[in-house]
């Protein structure tokens, strides 16, 4: 059936458009699908979201990591020294070669 003859079937006597049923039936399943087509979207931005998030926790959790690592290597280095420095003030300088004792 042709596009004009279609239309004239489906209108009646007073000019209207004839609903069809399955017309109706055709626009509640577009309608359940568009729900459902939104439906997932939303838990697919849930999943991003929380996703996000949890890498948004894994990067402090790391730099909370890295801030620890190198505060431990700094306290390293300072006992380094200071073990160094204990050393040193130990050991008798008398027997230094270039050393001027006047000053000991």
């Amino acid at each position: 059936m042709g596009q004009k003859k279609a239309k004239k079937v489906a209108q009646d006597k007073k000019g209207k458009t004839k609903v069809f049923d399955s017309d109706v039936e055709e626009l509640n399943t577009f309608g359940k699908l568009q729900s459902e087509k939104h439906a997932n979207r939303l838990k697919v931005l849930e999943v991003q979201q929380k996703l996000s998030s949890e890498k948004l926790e894994q990067a402090k959790l790391a730099h909370l990591a890295a801030k620890e690592q190198k505060k431990a290597a700094k306290e390293q280095k300072e006992a380094r020294m200071f073990e160094t420095y204990n050393h040193l003030l130990s050991q008798d300088v008398g027997t230094m070669s270039g050393v001027n004792n006047e000053y000991v």
